[in-house]
């Protein structure tokens, strides 16, 4: 996973540096495909890592937790898409998801989902979004 890079320069936007020698997420290695990683730390000093996962007939958007700067990280949660939505997500290199933290324990995702459009070349975006009140463990329905 090559997300040290980004955490890295994360960690440049804190007073203190978070100081990582390397970066592994068991949930991104389980999965066949991983895409559009994002990272923001929430109000505590946790890292939250999001990304479009799976394989390329049931993705999914995830988000997982480090509480000590991306030595150990939580399970992922879906917060969209698989089985349960398929076609809700799709990974974009322009339009990745962006996750955001706000006071407390309370996050937000926001993403771009393709809809078809007849008369264009390209799909038109659709935004979608989802919060969280409890630090990414559990996500609203995406509206």
């Amino acid at each position: 996973m090559s997300c040290l890079g980004l955490i890295i320069l994360l960690a440049g936007c804190r007073k203190q540096p978070i100081g990582l020698a390397a970066v592994s997420v068991p949930a991104l290695d389980s999965q066949a495909t991983s895409s559009d990683a994002g990272l923001t730390l929430d109000s505590s000093g946790g890292v939250l890592l999001s990304w479009i996962g799976g394989d390329t007939n049931d993705l999914a958007l995830y988000v997982a937790r480090s509480a000590d700067h991306g030595v150990t990280w939580s399970a992922a949660t879906r917060v969209a898409g698989g089985a349960a939505a398929p076609g809700e997500v799709h990974p974009h290199g322009e339009s990745s998801p962006r996750v955001v933290a706000g006071p407390g324990e309370n996050v937000a995702i926001t993403w771009a989902n393709s809809v078809p459009a007849p008369s264009r070349k390209w799909p038109a975006a659709m935004m979608r979004f989802s919060r969280s009140g409890d630090g990414g463990k559990s996500w609203s329905a995406p509206v």
